[in-house]
């Protein structure tokens, strides 16, 4: 059965919140699916230019990466079958830690939610390009759900 929402976290500010899939309409879905946006690499088409998505499918999730040419801006890792999701976690958490080695002593790593599907979302390279924050948060909430709908597609 395919869910009604996913856990969105972003790591470095530690949110979290519940993404509905009637947050992002079927034309939306479309639109992306029409763009190729699941192959491994390809240009987005944003005015600005020079953005790029990378895009690893797997059996129990995906894993994204939105650069602004050569630097990445967001990694992103969506875990949607529980058997998987320690690996997932364990992923994006050593990725997050290796960016963040010069943290505060009092803090803390943001805490796996509770259950699948979620996406936790690494920040990296923003600093390079605040403007791209804008939309980033839409467009990794209307990828997660390309790629869940294309998860249970193939499932099906």
């Amino acid at each position: 059965m395919k869910p009604e929402w996913f856990w969105h976290l972003t790591l470095n500010v530690g949110d979290t919140r519940k993404s509905y899939r009637n947050e992002v309409s079927d034309d939306v879905i479309a639109t992306m699916r029409n763009m190729d946006l699941l192959k491994p690499h390809v240009d987005l088409p944003i005015a600005d230019g020079g953005y790029k998505l990378d895009t690893t499918l797997d059996q129990g999730g995906a894993a994204f990466t939105v650069y602004n040419r050569e630097v990445p801006l967001v990694h992103c890792v969506l875990a949607v079958a529980s058997a998987d999701e320690d690996a997932y976690w364990e992923f994006i958490e050593r990725l997050y830690l290796s960016t963040t080695d010069k943290s505060p002593a009092d803090w803390v790593m943001p805490v796996k939610p509770v259950s699948v599907p979620w996406l936790a979302v690494a920040i990296l390279g923003l600093q390079h390009d605040p403007d791209a924050a804008e939309w980033l948060g839409d467009f990794e909430r209307c990828m997660t759900w390309l790629l869940i709908e294309d998860v249970y597609r193939e499932t099906n």
